[in-house]
């Protein structure tokens, strides 16, 4: 990949993060079909940039392969440091891309973390009986 396209993809990719209706499942657009396509030209035109003869399934194709690229390489960091690895034994990711696209794994982190419904003072309640 060439500097020009990288420098491409780096746009595309703030681009994508400032369009969490393509990404954030708990977005209220996320379900949003119009807003979505028109999240997604915006990013064509980006990437038309780097390839005047890029078309919507080829861009769609080209994030999709990324995002499960990068999703592979946290895998493998996550993996490394549950193994009490020392730090200089933790996983070092080899994307070039992969710090670009690290606000997906927090939005994860985000989405997974479970909600606690007792409240505290209810807690202590029942437990006192």
């Amino acid at each position: 990949m060439t500097e020009k396209e990288k420098e491409v993809w780096r746009d595309i990719f703030e681009l994508y993060k400032d369009m969490p209706c393509l990404w954030d499942i708990s977005n209220v657009n996320y379900l949003n079909r119009d807003m979505r396509n028109q999240a997604m030209e915006i990013l064509l035109e980006k990437y038309k940039e780097a390839d005047e003869d890029a078309n919507m399934s080829v861009l769609k194709k080209k994030i999709e392969n990324m995002r499960t690229s990068y999703r592979r390489e946290l895998k493998k960091v996550k993996a490394s440091v549950r193994t009490g690895a020392g730090t200089e034994d933790i996983y070092t990711p080899t994307l070039w891309y992969f710090e670009l696209l690290h606000f997906l794994d927090e939005k994860n982190e985000q989405s997974r973390r479970g909600v606690d419904t007792l409240d505290s003072s209810d807690e202590v309640s029942n437990n006192k009986n």
